[in-house]
């Protein structure tokens, strides 16, 4: 690096070296043709108002290779304007006729750490002014230590600045709101900022307008339906490191699939709920090679780049405030549809006339019956008249469970969010300092969390500005409290739902009793022996739960920056990551599940009671933290050799340390007041009060522990060429070593590198397009890499404790792999940037081409070694896209219409998979969800057996067998091969994409975005008549079962069988007959705001969103996105407001 180093700048020296003279004889030449041929011969720059030349005197001279210093004193001498040279630029200023004091001010303008070019800085109260150069850089000499200066600029919103007896001045310009989309827009990549302009990688950019045009407490949410070619997979809740994110498509089989998140230049490793969406300046994410490539082997998923907010230099204390108040709909437990009550005790009537519930009644367990079971055991017993068991069964049937539920156990969620942050700076200082306040009741009674941020960071010029010194602090603590119950907390038994026309509390108005695990008459039995209440009531459970988690996480950056030349500083930057965590779930005495798990293990003998599990509460808690050191040294270069010649880069070495550790335990007996618990015999074998025939039963130790550690070494350099303004070369080459474990050392590195060209056509003096101004090709190609920290090189092995005996044994994880190495993915990707006359209409379109190279994948493994399948290196995938984006600005002016269009097309296939054929082709029925890949076909798959309709005269469902319909279901469902089955499709949306819309009247602003995903299948959920024959509770389809001939022309539902038949329901289960398109467009949110006048950004707002489905290809009631188990996510609307002072 040295040797580089050394080299770099003696190049450069020699370079400047170059043309320093200017060789001339003429006469009579004016000022602008003496600059030209400075600027010819020497390669300068001029920066000057035409109008210090227009009355300039002629120029007579003659001068041989003479510098040019000594040219331009000699040239200018008698010229009614001054001149000064910094490095390679020369600013012109009218001369004052006024004597002022010899004091030189100079000064930097940046936006955003990007220097601000041709900016004019204006000596308040004189005819003074100049031009910053290329660098943002201006010298002004004779300025009062007094004055005030005025810096304006067509793209930046003009700013006074007092010199205070400062010889240097850092000043920081905003960009104006009505030139955001004009001037360029720089994108952060962890390692540096790049003008998007200049770049020939992939990004895309949300700025602080964007991010904060949603409403909610969760970063990632800001994302979706907002950057093309990034889709959340729905269906699942955003927890812990898990961000369900996707851009193009999946990039691998069974390694870790989530992109990487980057918060000011480090790798985030912490709870994504902990990141303050307010705390969030902009947001860029990393789609190709180019763009991501510069983090290497955890680049593969894509990048996200979040930049938090930041002091500004010389800018007056800035003081703003956020506040917004979130209600959601109550869940619609009517949602998923459900057989009617009355139709299920229809099915326990016919299940209890043919004898099913004959051995659950004698079962040694004790297992509990329904009410409408026990009501029939006492008809049959003659302990009740028919006619009083008709009248008792058919009020039950005015009962709906899902009612009180409804009632007791949701409520309207509220989230509230309250955010302050202060910023600013002076000529050597600034600052930003922000906290915020998040608390939400959750729509599960019982259910709350609430969240805390601070954020300070400080930035100091020291030595003239040569050094920048960076501090910054980020803390977050989320407490949380979860003890509501729901349907799914009352199956206590997965075998023994709750019974849907229970009710939550009696006739009385007093929490109800539930028969539930154990029948009543047992219950009664034990309680009378003088064991505890054994009676479940699900509303007194709320009350008798103490489940709280608290995570507290903080991050300490430092860094330090030093201007060696104005185009080159080295830097250095450390982080420390910590996070705490702790889950701690007590449950009393008073709750049912001690109390079953205390009279389970109680003994009834002669002498009295012996419990072998003490009386008290029973804790369970969960403890982890981890650390993570990241320290980074890196050199900087920005030069610019004349107009023709410039170069930016960023070459380093980085280092990361990782470590984790964790543990579980359990404490019987436990005494919150006293925070002690008691001893149990976890060796002994006991008998069950239950079944008393059951001998060995064994107390529950819970007692865990896990550790990991992660080591990372880097090396990188990522590198850009400009010529003339409108070439651009790109390359990036990183090596990552890691401590796999067992991995040959040539085998822990891996290279990665990309390449990249821009051409900016409409800067040729060929083209001549007016009506299209602006148009820029792209291309870039590299690879990026991913890992999965599971595997090891070696045999490795997995201790686990015997539940029986207490004594640990191994189970080997996966055999050696010698030649274990990265993953790789290869990208290629192309783009057109454009925009129209006037901007009217300007966008962008990118193609890409992926191809994942070895994959983590299954591969089989000879029997004689007890292993059939292993995990390694040996699967592809291969995938292609567009992204297009087209923005356009209707109409202008008090009344403004935009509109931005995003289309993304995103495919994937598996090109190489070892052990496909180890695979039973029935498997892949489920492939929609579970990943079984399958060579030539999309990573995810709906595969279906093929539908022949229903029997006309049975209505038993029928296939097809060597072409023709078939009830042979053994056969049926015993393919050979998954040639057999029928491929629908991707399993996955391929198309998808959001229109928005923006409509201004003045202070009115009414913003709309509509998201639509397509081209994707999934199979909907149907009634299984084989649990229903065992009293199940089923799906509504149970109501349109073929029940008589013609019934197979309006209905799919097969006919009631006579015994239970699983391979004829497996069949019909997964069958073509369900699968259905997942094609939908849907009102994605809607936001109004309104800006206050006589304020300073201040704004009142509101925001709708999960507005629901605008139009779906499936016909039935539900969400395509959400058609079993989790509900969709419910409507909601915010108010807000939002200042700045």
């Amino acid at each position: 690096m040295k040797l580089f180093l050394i080299v770099l700048t003696a190049a450069l020296c020699t370079l400047k070296g170059i043309s320093q003279t200017v060789t001339v004889s003429a006469k009579n030449l004016s000022p602008a043709k003496i600059i030209a041929i400075v600027e010819q011969q020497a390669k300068y720059v001029f920066f000057y108002d035409e109008e210090l030349l227009r009355n300039a005197p002629l120029i007579s001279i003659t001068a041989k290779q003479m510098p040019v210093k000594d040219f331009l004193s000699l040239a200018f001498k008698n010229q009614p304007f001054t001149w000064v040279i910094q490095n390679e630029t020369v600013l012109l200023s009218k001369r004052s006729a006024a004597p002022v004091p010899a004091d030189t001010v100079r000064g930097r303008l940046l936006n955003r750490e990007f220097p601000v070019t041709g900016a004019t800085v204006k000596v308040l109260g004189t005819d003074m002014s100049v031009f910053s150069d290329e660098k943002g850089e201006f010298i002004i000499p004779g300025v009062k230590r007094n004055a005030r200066l005025l810096i304006t600029s067509v793209q930046y919103q003009t700013k006074e600045v007092p010199v205070n007896n400062q010889e240097f001045l850092l000043v920081e310009l905003d960009i104006k709101t009505a030139e955001l989309e004009k001037v360029e827009v720089t994108v952060s990549t962890g390692y540096q900022y790049i003008s998007k302009e200049r770049a020939t990688g992939s990004f895309a950019h949300l700025d602080n307008d964007l991010v904060n045009r949603r409403v909610g407490s969760d970063i990632t949410g800001r994302l979706e339906a907002m950057v093309p070619g990034l889709i959340i997979r729905p269906g699942s809740v955003l927890t812990g490191r898990q961000t369900n994110i996707s851009i193009r498509g999946q990039s691998t089989l069974f390694a870790r699939m989530d992109p990487l998140i980057i918060v000011d230049d480090f790798p985030f490793t912490g709870d994504v709920n902990t990141i303050n969406p307010n705390d969030i300046e902009s947001i860029t994410v990393l789609k190709d090679a180019a763009a991501a490539s510069i983090w290497g082997a955890q680049s593969g998923n894509g990048v996200i780049v979040l930049t938090t907010k930041k002091g500004k230099y010389n800018n007056k204390v800035e003081v703003s405030f956020n506040m917004n108040a979130a209600v959601s709909e109550r869940p619609d437990q009517f949602y998923h549809p459900k057989m009617s009550v009355s139709d299920y005790i229809d099915v326990e009537q016919n299940a209890f006339a043919r004898g099913f519930y004959t051995s659950i009644e004698n079962s040694a367990n004790k297992t509990a019956l329904t009410p409408v079971v026990e009501l029939l055991i006492a008809r049959r017993d003659g302990k009740l008249s028919p006619e009083e068991v008709k009248e008792k069964i058919d009020a039950l049937r005015n009962n709906d469970i899902r009612n009180d539920i409804n009632r007791y156990l949701y409520r309207n969620q509220v989230a509230q969010q309250y955010f302050m942050d202060i910023r600013g700076g002076g000529n050597a200082h600034k600052y930003y300092v922000s906290a915020g306040y998040d608390a939400l009741r959750a729509s599960s009674t019982g259910n709350s969390s609430g969240r805390i941020t601070l954020n300070v960071n400080n930035t100091f010029q020291l030595l003239k500005n040569k050094l920048e010194f960076n501090t910054a602090l980020y803390y977050s603590e989320m407490p949380e409290q979860q003890n509501a119950i729901g349907l799914t907390t009352m199956n206590l038994s997965s075998a023994e739902p709750v019974y849907p026309y229970a009710a939550m509390k009696d006739s009385d108005g007093k929490p109800a009793v539930l028969n539930h695990y154990y029948r009543p008459a047992f219950v009664q039995s034990a309680m009378a022996n003088g064991l505890l209440d054994w009676t479940y009531r699900p509303l007194e459970e709320m009350n008798a739960r103490d489940l709280t988690l608290r995570t507290m996480e903080y991050r300490v950056n430092a860094g330090l920056k030093y201007k060696v030349f104005p185009w080159l500083n080295v830097q250095a930057l450390y982080q420390l990551a910590r996070g705490i965590s702790n889950r701690k779930n007590r449950q009393p005495l008073e709750s049912w599940t001690v109390r079953d798990m205390i009279n389970r293990f109680t003994v009834v003998t002669p002498t009295g009671l012996v419990r072998n599990i003490p009386l008290g509460d029973i804790l369970d808690e969960t403890n982890g933290q981890s650390t993570t050191h990241f320290a980074r040294a890196q050199i900087n270069i920005d030069k610019l050799f004349s107009a023709d010649h410039r170069i930016t880069g960023v070459a380093g070495a980085e280092v990361r340390d990782a470590n984790s550790e964790g543990a579980s335990t359990r404490t019987y007996g436990y005494d919150d007041e006293l925070g002690l618990g008691q001893v149990v015999d976890y060796v002994s074998f006991f008998t069950s009060y239950v079944n008393p025939a059951s001998r060995n039963n064994k107390i529950q130790a819970i007692n865990s522990f896990t550790g990991t550690t992660d080591r990372f070494i880097s090396y990188y350099v990522n590198t850009a060429y400009t010529y003339k303004d409108k070439y651009v070369f790109s390359a990036s080459a990183r090596s990552d070593k890691s401590n796999l474990f067992g991995v040959r050392t040539n085998q822990k590195t891996v290279p990665l590198y990309s390449l990249g060209v821009g051409w900016d056509i409409h800067k040729e003096d060929f083209y001549s397009l007016s009506a299209l101004p602006y148009l820029k090709l792209r291309a870039t190609y590299g690879y990026n890499g991913n890992i999965d920290r599971t595997l090891s090189a070696y045999t490795t092995a997995r201790y686990i404790n015997s539940t029986g005996v207490l004594i640990p044994y191994a189970m080997i994880t996966n055999p050696p792999q010698p030649s274990l190495r990265w993953e790789k993915n290869r990208v290629i990707n192309f783009g057109v940037d454009f925009r129209l006359k006037n901007d009217r209409i300007s966008g962008s379109i990118e193609y890409y081409l992926k191809k994942g190279i070895d994959l983590i994948g299954n591969s089989p493994l000879a029997p004689q070694t007890g292993i059939s399948l292993y995990k390694g290196n040996s699967a592809n995938i291969k995938g292609k896209g567009w992204d297009i984006v087209i923005n356009t600005k209707n109409i202008e002016g008090d009344f403004s219409w935009q509109t931005q269009f995003m289309f993304s097309y995103s495919s994937d296939k598996v090109a190489k998979y070892l052990a496909g054929g180890t695979v039973n082709a029935s498997s892949y029925l489920t492939a929609d969800i579970s990943l079984i890949p399958v060579e030539g076909k999309p990573i995810y798959g709906v595969y279906s057996y093929r539908w022949a309709g229903l029997d006309p005269e049975t209505g038993d469902p029928m296939g097809m067998l060597d072409g023709k319909a078939s009830k042979e279901y053994s056969a049926l469902t015993s393919v050979p091969s998954i040639d057999s089955l029928v491929f629908h499709g991707s399993a996955r949306p391929t198309i998808f994409g959001a229109l928005r819309n923006t409509i201004s009247y003045k202070r009115f602003s009414v913003s709309a975005n509509i998201s639509y995903k397509m081209g994707y299948y999934f199979r909907r959920p149907s009634v299984s008549l084989n649990s229903v024959l065992r009293g199940g509770y089923g799906h509504a389809d149970y109501a349109l079962r073929w029940q008589k001939p013609g019934d197979e022309l309006k209905t799919i539902v097969p006919s009631m069988p006579g015994a239970v038949n699983t391979r004829r329901e497996e069949f019909y289960l997964r069958s073509e007959a369900l699968v259905e398109k997942g094609d939908h467009i849907r009102l994605q949110d809607i936001r109004v705001s309104y800006e206050l006048p006589k304020l300073k950004q201040a704004e009142i707002y509101i925001y709708a969103s999960n507005l629901g489905i605008l139009w779906k290809s499936y016909k039935g009631s539900q969400d395509p996105e959400y058609m079993e188990v989790v509900l969709p996510p419910m409507k909601t609307i915010a108010i807000g407001f939002r200042t700045s002072l």
